[in-house]
């Protein structure tokens, strides 16, 4: 028992130690990448207004956006002042005592202050509650230097409202205007604005500008005015967030109660009221004013000075659209400065199910890919299986063509073997018998049997040798080549008396010279054989041009051949007249020379004496001999 308890607390120290290990190495690393990413900054946005107030919220994630994008390491600290609802001394004092004992002992890096009431906060207690770090402000009105007198490091942007194009815009689009009717509260911005406004109005001297404030009037009291509105007139809303009892109403609450309520349309000057009731304007943006004072923090964070960066006045203001008020005031939108942004445009199918529909498509093209390659690969199957189904069917050609070949040479060779045999026979007798005259005619048979065998194997041997002895093929002009065959059998031709016409347009073609050569010498010879009792023989040599297609021709006025034969005429030791001389492989050899050139030969004749014509097409250039430069095809039948 003691031993074991040993073994088990010296295993638990064992596993103790190794976790103290694994936690202090984690530590270790954490802190090496804290180290590494930099210093922690800690940046405060003090809002002067409260949550869900949109032009805060947008100014705020703005800020947020570009601040979390350029640092690693962010403590970012968000107050609301909530001065639209409430504002007096003794809040702001209760604000500066909460202030006091929250960020006590936080060292900030930075202060992006919106709009005026935080930063007036600020002028006056940033020393005292925050240390004093450098402030960025933006969404500011009535802005003066002196505002920062002797506080170096403020700087940031401010409002600049453009109200004179905006009212031009509005004069452009409304034409018959002659009153442009303010609404505008009492709030510290909504003075501001009045300010502007009025610093505009005097620009416009055919122009009545009417003022609805906010410390004059309730809410249900504007309402009452704006619905009296003669239709010369436009509405103006700058600023209406409170009325002269105190109450608040929210910008999308009152914007849309003030759009309905007014007979003409109405525009602003401040993006928060887009979208609840305005037609647009060109708008002050709370997402730029937010961005640009978040990239003026990160100067400062880099290290330039606030008191190095220009306090920002100039405009950067877009034009801005509502898509539902221009179409309630039938405002042509071609009629909108170039570049303008339209807001709640109705979405069309494709925008609201472009992804659905992306999705479909994206699954059609998976299973058009899919079926592309499934047919693909049946073709591929079944192009395979016609290949096979040729290469058999070949096959059994070339077996049926070996069987008639075999049957045909032991028919042919078996002849005069026979003879031979029987005249040695005869041979025998005579020479036992002495009769020398009978033994020298037996001889003289026998030898002309056995020249009758040399000539059928020599035509056996030439047949196999076409196609497996290959001749380099070159340009060859068959005029030329008719010529040599000519020659070679002019003495026939002059015994039989043929007349020869050759066609002036023989091509020229790229072959085998002594294969063509002997086409040509087998097809006139076999003409001038068969030309029977042809009192005047002619043999005609020439190309026509069938089916786009060049077909030479050797065409005789001979004994004809019957249609039943010509499929025939080309086998082996075929001879239609066995009196004839030669052993019949000739057209034989004919037909093998041409199929190894890639065409096909065949025969034309109406029957018995009527001539014939053998044709043959070969699949080679050719340039027709009057014209070099002009290319033809010398086609094959399929």
């Amino acid at each position: 028992m003691i031993r074991y308890r040993d073994r088990c607390s010296f295993s638990a120290t064992r596993h103790i130690l190794f976790g103290v290990f694994v936690v202090l190495s984690a530590a270790q690393v954490s802190l090496g990448q804290a180290s590494s990413a930099g210093p922690t900054r800690r940046v405060l946005i003090l809002n002067s207004y409260h949550r869900d107030f949109p032009w805060t919220d947008h100014q705020e994630a703005a800020a947020e956006k570009v601040l979390n994008g350029a640092m690693e390491v962010l403590e970012l600290y968000a107050e609301y002042m909530d001065t639209k609802r409430v504002f007096n001394e003794p809040y702001l004092e209760l604000l500066r005592q909460t202030f006091r004992m929250k960020y006590d002992g936080v060292e900030l890096d930075a202060i992006i202050a919106t709009d005026d009431n935080a930063l007036n906060f600020l002028l006056r207690y940033n020393r005292e509650l925050f240390g004093d770090p450098p402030v960025v402000f933006c969404g500011i009105n009535d802005f003066t230097k002196e505002r920062l007198q002797g506080r170096n490091n403020f700087t940031g942007l401010v409002e600049v409202l453009d109200v004179k194009a905006t009212i031009d815009l509005a004069l452009k689009l409304r034409p018959a205007t002659r009153r442009v009717v303010v609404v505008v509260d009492d709030t510290p911005t909504g003075m501001g604005q009045r300010k502007d406004v009025a610093a505009v109005a005097r620009q416009y001297d055919n122009l009545t500008f009417e003022y609805l404030k906010g410390e004059d009037l309730t809410n249900e009291e504007l309402l009452a005015k704006l619905r009296e509105l003669p239709d010369d007139s436009i509405v103006l809303l700058t600023v209406w967030l409170r009325d002269k009892t105190g109450a608040y109403l929210p910008a999308s609450e009152g914007g849309k109660r003030i759009s309905a309520n007014s007979p003409v349309p109405v525009y602003g000057i401040i993006d928060m009221f887009l979208g609840h009731g305005i037609v647009g304007g060109k708008l002050l943006n709370s997402e730029t004013h937010g961005s640009t004072a978040a990239e003026m923090v990160l100067r400062i964070l880099d290290g330039t000075s606030p008191a190095d960066i220009p306090v920002q006045i100039q405009s950067n203001n877009p034009y801005m659209f509502d898509y539902r008020q221009l179409d309630r005031w039938s405002i042509d939108r071609s009629e909108l400065p170039r570049g303008s942004v339209i807001v709640y445009r109705p979405s069309s199918f494709y925008a609201e199910y472009k992804h659905w529909l992306w999705g479909v498509v994206a699954a059609f093209a998976v299973l058009i890919a899919l079926v592309a390659v499934l047919s693909w690969n049946i073709l591929r199957r079944r192009q395979a299986e016609l290949q096979r189904e040729k290469l058999v069917a070949e096959l059994a050609a070339k077996n049926d063509e070996l069987e008639r070949f075999t049957y045909t040479v032991s028919h042919d060779l078996k002849s005069p073997l026979i003879t031979v045999g029987g005249f040695l026979g005869l041979l025998e007798q005579d020479v036992a018998e002495g009769n020398a005259a009978k033994a020298t005619e037996c001889i003289a048979r026998a030898l002309g049997a056995t020249e009758k065998m040399h000539q059928l194997l020599d035509g056996i041997l030439e047949l196999s040798r076409i196609g497996r002895v290959v001749n380099p093929p070159e340009r060859i002009a068959l005029a030329e080549l008719v010529d040599e065959a000519l020659e070679l059998l002019g003495g026939r031709i002059s015994e039989r008396g043929v007349r020869i016409e050759i066609s002036p347009n023989l091509p020229v073609v790229h072959g085998d010279h002594l294969r063509l050569r002997e086409t040509f010498q087998n097809l006139i010879e076999n003409a001038v054989k068969y030309m029977g009792d042809q009192p005047e023989p002619r043999i005609d040599i020439g190309v026509r041009h069938h089916d786009n297609e060049t077909v030479c021709f050797v065409r005789d006025n001979g004994m004809g051949i019957d249609p039943k034969y010509h499929e025939h005429v080309f086998d082996l030791f075929r001879k239609l007249d066995a009196h004839s001389d030669g052993t019949g492989a000739g057209l034989a050899l004919v037909k093998r020379i041409i199929e190894t050139q890639g065409g096909r030969i065949w025969v034309e004749s109406d029957g018995a004496g009527q001539g014939s014509t053998f044709c043959f097409t070969l699949p080679a250039a050719v340039v027709v001999a009057d014209d070099p430069t002009a290319e033809v095809e010398l086609a094959v039948h399929s």
